[in-house]
């Protein structure tokens, strides 16, 4: 599905910072210009269990230091991962099936001074997502932004 379908208006990409790298730490970007910009790891679905399993994906992600200190193989760390209980791998994700609730995790970023969000969702299905997002979250979320100062 291409981003305009979906109605979002932009993809943002951070092709922007690569200046600093090229030149050692100068560009001709001002701060004040680059937006703050923030990846928001959102699993919404409407149906609760899907919206919680569809963080099993990137369960490694939820594995503590101490978890992670002494993995020497890729297997290991899947293995480790898959021994998660679901509700420690949702914990780094806002995991939600109603919209309301999703948008009242997500308005703390914009209330925070966060101009772009970006959201990560972890499941397969990306269509899926992408078409409960735009149309439950996407409206109440244009509605906060089209209030604020």
């Amino acid at each position: 599905m291409r981003a305009e379908q979906a109605g979002l208006d932009s993809v943002w990409t951070s092709d922007h910072f690569l200046p600093w790298r090229h030149r050692g730490g100068h560009a001709p970007f001002a701060l004040a210009w680059l937006a703050a910009v923030i990846e928001i790891k959102l699993s919404y679905d409407r149906d609760p269990a899907a919206a919680l399993e569809n963080c099993r994906f990137w369960a490694p992600l939820s594995l503590t230091p101490e978890q992670k200190h002494s993995v020497d193989s890729a297997e290991e760390m899947e293995r480790l991962a898959d021994a998660l209980p679901i509700e420690q791998v949702a914990r780094r994700w806002i995991v939600a099936s109603d919209p309301d609730e999703a948008v009242a995790q997500i308005k703390p970023y914009l209330d925070a001074g966060l101009t772009h969000l970006v959201f990560h969702g972890p499941g397969h299905d990306q269509q899926r997502f992408l078409t409960q997002f735009t149309a439950d979250i996407l409206p109440r979320l244009r509605t906060l932004t089209s209030e604020t100062p």
